[in-house]
């Protein structure tokens, strides 16, 4: 039921077939018949309303888990019907065409970090680790051995013990040469609990799941042998050891290339595990060797990361497919929703500043021009290929489509004046100049932006006007909306001054630090800034954060008067982590920074870190320079 529930709840679902691009087949549940009669999946499958002749269209996902270790589908004629399943023999595999899957051995749905352990520490009790007894073609049982009889190019029993006869010898001499203390390297090649599911010629799994679990989280790698049976390109004990090494955190290092990983046509294994030939098992040792802590910390990262979004959950597995199907159809995902915006205040008369008006602070000769509020470009890479394929092997959310991300590549500096002029300030028309060139755009290689400022407050009107008046004038602004977090509404006194853009006064559903970051379907731009009602920044601070691409913090509290603390808080980002903050950010957080009324600022410090693998900047003031510094 959690298969069938995740493919209703997708936003691509449709019950007309004549919308319907793919029709969509779940054939889990015939699995208590397949052993009596295999013909009766063909049958099944030449019933099904819109089959025709050959199942054009159609895609049959099995995510049972199949105790009997085969092929589902051996045997069977599928048509022109895309398969999708963990176990497949080479003879019916199709590459870039059928997917293989992890098996669904977690939850429907749902956060997945609570079962996960931590990546830290990096190195681990045991340096690599192995635990398995092979199955040759003998002990498999009749139908098995009935079955692989038919498949072309099958192994011998002698054969698929021969092919891995040479990696037990070396895993022996390794164990044997490097392993004086017994401690830094654990091989078991044997095992009282032999798990069910093996095919011929492959290591079975030993133990049960929580004895693998603690051997897991506590080996750096984990080894994970391919099926000497190469008639075989996926199976699902192979696809379970994957699984259970990315989720307890042991670097999957994976004796044989010939095998199909997991969503291979979409995600870059290669920044996950490490595969070698199996001829390469006498120095295996020495190459694992090789890698530091930072490589192994990324194959770490990554793995987790490919873990909690492609493998945790029915849910997400399902997704990963209808992903990858819209992919090959050079489809692009669905729209990220924005957050609709109730409207209580609007100014009434906006009236774009001229060069000589009176700011709070002259500034415009220093800082930027004051020019009328225009809107960022939206949804530049719907269909760039390549931008795609990266999103799938780049930690954010592949699934949904971004107005704008912080990730496309800069232009080389010439480019402004070779075309690709859209939107470019040179600076000094080309010319070049000093400070006052420099300052009238943003120059260089990017186009020219404005931002918007979100102002939280709750119901602090004398503030609230102030700040919004030290605004006035400010370079590069497009406008500015305000948080109303009270559930009263404003005042009817409360008038918003005329500072040159418009202003937003929002309503909130409930009162939230949360709505700070929600990205509201009335923001223009792409580059945010996120600040309270008791906050005075000065014009060039704010102009020298829209310059930065990294997330910066410009307000810093103390509350310790004796150590001086420093607490993390207002955000200049990009809207993009609005995005991921609300919708793809585990929702305990959220939840924790409403029940302690604090902390949101941290929050996102983390999520931008975490995505980009970079630190926030924190800018102070001079004064504050001298005062705590």
């Amino acid at each position: 039921m959690s298969v069938a529930s995740s493919l209703a709840a997708s936003p691509y679902i449709t019950t007309d077939p004549s919308k319907a691009c793919l029709s969509v087949v779940l054939v889990g549940q015939l699995e208590e018949s397949l052993d009596e009669n295999p013909k009766s999946i063909e049958d099944f499958l030449k019933t099904l309303p819109h089959w025709q002749e050959d199942g054009k269209n159609h895609v049959i996902i099995n995510l049972i888990q199949n105790n009997k270790g085969r092929d589902m589908f051996d045997g069977i004629d599928t048509g022109k019907a895309m398969l999708v399943q963990s176990t497949a023999v080479y003879s019916n595999f199709r590459p870039k065409f059928d997917i293989i899957v992890p098996p669904s051995m977690g939850k429907a749905e749902g956060d997945v970090w609570e079962e996960l352990p931590m990546i830290s520490p990096i190195r681990r009790n045991y340096f690599l680790s192995f635990w398995g007894q092979f199955r040759d073609m003998g002990s498999q049982n009749k139908i098995q051995n009935e079955e692989s009889d038919k498949i072309k190019g099958k192994l011998s029993k002698e054969l698929s013990w021969e092919a891995d006869s040479v990696v037990v010898s070396a895993l022996k001499d390794i164990h044997h040469h490097y392993d004086v203390d017994n401690r830094t390297l654990l091989m078991n090649l044997s095992c009282d609990s032999v798990g069910s599911g093996a095919i011929n010629g492959e290591w079975s799994i030993c133990g049960t799941d929580l004895q693998r679990k603690d051997l897991l989280i506590k080996s750096t790698f984990s080894l994970i042998l391919a099926p000497a049976n190469t008639s075989y390109v996926s199976s699902t004990v192979f696809q379970l050891r994957l699984y259970e090494s990315l989720k307890h955190g042991a670097v999957p290092v994976i004796l044989g290339d010939y095998v199909e990983l997991p969503f291979s046509d979409a995600l870059d294994w290669m920044k996950a595990v490490i595969i070698l030939p199996k001829a390469r098992a006498p120095e295996l040792y020495l190459i694992l060797r090789t890698y530091t802590d930072n490589s192994i910390a990324e194959l770490k990262q990554m793995g987790r990361y490919y873990f909690e979004t492609y493998f945790g959950t029915s849910r997400r597995i399902i997704n990963t497919v209808l992903a990858i199907l819209r992919t090959r159809l050079s489809m692009p995902a669905r729209p990220i929703q924005d957050v609709p915006s109730l409207i209580l205040l609007t100014s009434v008369k906006i009236q774009p500043l001229a060069n000589d008006t009176d700011t709070e602070s002259k500034t415009e000769d220093v800082l930027g021009p004051i020019e009328p509020p225009f809107p960022s470009m939206k949804f530049k890479q719907n269909f760039t290929q390549h931008v795609i394929y990266e999103s799938f092997s780049k930690v954010g959310y592949p699934f949904e489509l971004f107005p704008y991300t912080p990730f496309e590549k800069v232009l080389p500096l010439e480019a402004q004046y070779k075309g690709s002029d859209y939107g470019f300030q040179p600076i000094g028309r080309g010319l070049g100049g000093t400070g006052k060139e420099f300052s009238k755009g943003l120059g260089g290689n990017l186009p020219k932006e404005q931002f918007t400022i979100v102002m939280l407050t709750y119901d602090r009107n004398v503030k609230l006007i102030s700040a919004l008046q030290i605004l006035k004038g400010l370079p590069f602004l497009n406008k500015i909306i305000v948080v109303w977090n009270n559930p009263a509404p404003p005042s009817t006194i409360l008038e918003l001054p005329e500072i040159g853009v418009p202003i937003k006064v929002l309503k909130m559903s409930k009162n939230s630090l949360n709505n700070r970051f929600l990205p509201f379907d009335i923001i223009e731009t792409e580059a945010v800034l996120s600040i309270d009602d008791d906050v005075y920044l000065r014009h060039e601070e704010i102009v020298f954060a829209f310059r930065q691409d990294d997330v910066l913090n410009l307000d810093v509290t103390y509350r310790d008067e004796k150590k001086e603390g420093v607490g993390v808080t207002r955000n200049s980002a990009n809207l993009y982590y609005s995005y991921m903050y609300t919708y793809v950010m585990p929702q305990a957080i959220r939840d924790k920074v409403d029940e302690y009324i604090n902390c949101e600022d941290i929050a996102m410090n983390f999520l931008v870190t975490h995505i980009t693998r970079r630190p926030p900047l924190k800018v102070h003031s001079s004064k504050q320079f001298r005062k705590y510094l």
